[in-house]
């Protein structure tokens, strides 16, 4: 088991399993538990944790303090010393594969699965979704491979038809109600989708307005298996790590390093 604190939130989250997220059920306002499809605990949240836990009590990590730097030799947010990640189109597909497996694939649920774990069952859930909507964009991106400009659509929905669950989401939809919707204009009006959090009865059903209905919880862990489909796929297929060092050597991913002052 892992308690962690995040005090920017006051929330505290205890894992117990390693387990896929099926139903999240409401204790009260501010405790929440997942539970598998067998119906084990996998994880419970506490928001205003200091009011609802007694916390001085508990050992928890606090994970605000993390100050990677990948460019030295500090510990990397995955938790282990960063490897080298000087690769080129020309590496070897045995170093672009210890890259991917030791670098960026940790660092990705480090940076980018992690808040979306912290938020999706929070008041918060609406930045949760739109951060949602922008990794199926970066991953998509990594997906394609080569530039996406004046193809971002095809790139997209393409990335949602080829991993998401089949039949279960209309890519189109995705796009257009997340995408452009909700991350470029910050509304959802007369989208294909509306939202919600920490009501998985409603995933998916249709509304009154004839909106389909995403939670936020199940949609987080249909991204998370979309996630772990492609970089499988990565891991397997030569021409997918190629697309992804391509479009890393182009674009970058979320590398830290020390603060410095221009000179002058």
């Amino acid at each position: 088991m892992r308690i962690k604190y995040f005090p920017d939130t006051d929330t505290a989250l205890m894992e117990f399993a390693a387990l896929k997220v099926a139903e999240t059920k409401e204790i009260n306002e501010n405790i929440y538990v997942d539970l598998d499809a067998s119906g084990n605990l996998v994880a419970m949240t506490i928001e205003h944790a200091r009011q609802q836990a007694s916390l001085p009590s508990l050992s928890y990590e606090k994970i605000d303090e993390q100050t990677p730097d990948l460019g030295g030799s500090t510990v990397s947010p995955c938790g282990s010393p960063p490897p080298s990640i000087h690769i080129s189109v020309t590496s070897t597909h045995s170093k672009k594969l210890a890259w991917f497996r030791n670098y960026f694939r940790p660092h990705f649920d480090d940076w980018i699965i992690g808040p979306i774990n912290r938020l999706v069952h929070t008041q918060d859930a609406l930045i949760g979704f739109i951060f949602m909507a922008c990794v199926i964009d970066y991953l998509a991106g990594f997906w394609w491979g080569k530039s996406t400009k004046g193809r971002v659509e095809n790139a997209y929905t393409g990335f949602i038809d080829e991993y998401f669950p089949n039949s279960r989401y209309d890519a189109k939809g995705l796009y257009d109600s997340l995408r452009n919707g909700l991350v470029h204009m910050f509304t959802i009006k007369n989208k294909k989708y509306a939202l919600t959090h920490n009501n998985p009865s409603f995933h998916l059903t249709i509304d009154r307005n004839t909106q389909i209905n995403l939670n936020a919880g199940d949609f987080r862990d249909d991204l998370i298996e979309a996630k772990k489909r492609y970089f499988d796929d990565v891991e397997a297929k030569p021409a997918l790590l190629d697309n992804v060092v391509d479009r890393y050597l182009r674009d970058g991913f979320l590398d830290l390093g020390p603060l410095s002052k221009a000179i002058g």
